[in-house]
């Protein structure tokens, strides 16, 4: 079976199969190629890269938009490709190498995964050449893009970590918004750094810019309206918190929105995010 790169644009392409667990894309200007995340699986991402070469263009960034294993464990298939990160990336893969993803973490979770255990004991973690702050703009060398305005643009925004950035791409319209938007789904943020305050503007910048099409971290492309969605339940669910910190609660009394149905294999993720959404607002 061919590899599912879809044409979404005249110059985009996203990988959304859920088999895969985590999104990607590629944009296509007209001397190279820029890429948006590796997938999670070496051998998928060695598949993806595989895929992109037959438009026989080079492959000249990889951008990460965040550190979270489903979006590095697939960049050694990236290998002798630039990366691009936020400045934020390299403490925050130092801190995870260092624990749960040493060596030895890791080859223990590929004992303990039978369905992992062929790639992920072999993990290397590869670090950006090319960190930015708060937003960077790519641009292609040729006349040809530069004339067409085919600027690629960086958003660095935080919230669903503190290097969480997201890709646009205005001149087709299309907003590579990695995981700042889960669709269909309850947004994952257990992260310690996670910021719900700067998750809300992040969405808030996205839904101001002229958008046809959101290309999440995980779920199917949508337009705005599934971001308006996750933008309401985000400040509903601050001002659950809120009201209940005020009024003396713990987080197991409070009365969160329902916006996502309910699946118990993701019980877990969910009671994790609460949590960090419930500390970062009783911190402040």
């Amino acid at each position: 079976m061919d590899f599912p790169l879809h044409k979404i644009s005249q110059h985009c392409y996203a990988v959304t199969e859920e088999e895969y667990f985590t999104n990607a894309g590629a944009i296509v200007l007209a001397d190279f190629i820029f890429v948006i995340d590796p997938l999670y699986n070496i051998s998928h991402a060695e598949q993806f890269r595989k895929t992109l070469e037959k438009l026989n263009k080079p492959l000249q960034y990889i951008f990460v938009t965040h550190y979270h294993g489903d979006h590095v464990f697939g960049l050694p298939a990236f290998s002798g490709i630039p990366i691009i990160t936020h400045q934020n990336f390299i403490g925050n893969l130092n801190r995870r190498v260092q624990t749960d993803w040493s060596k030895d973490s890791l080859l223990k979770r590929a004992n303990e995964d039978p369905q992992d255990s062929s790639w992920l004991a072999n993990v290397t973690f590869h670090y950006p050449q090319i960190t930015f702050k708060d937003k960077m703009s790519i641009w292609g060398d040729s006349e040809i893009t530069s004339q067409n305005n085919q600027e690629i643009q960086i958003f660095h925004t935080g919230g669903h970590s503190s290097c969480s950035s997201f890709v646009y791409f205005p001149s087709d319209k299309i907003l590579f918004a990695a995981d700042l938007l889960f669709t269909y789904q309850f947004p994952y943020g257990g992260d310690p750094n996670c910021n719900l305050d700067e998750w809300i503007n992040a969405l808030k910048l996205m839904l101001s810019m002229d958008v046809k099409q959101f290309v999440p971290g995980h779920g199917k492309i949508v337009g705005k309206e599934e971001v308006e969605k996750q933008l309401n339940f985000f400040c509903e669910t601050k001002e659950v918190i809120i009201a209940g910190l005020n009024q003396g609660l713990k987080m197991e009394e409070l009365n969160f929105p329902e916006y996502y149905p309910f699946h118990s294999e993701n019980q877990e993720l969910k009671t994790r995010s609460l949590n960090q959404w419930f500390q970062y607002y009783q911190n402040k």
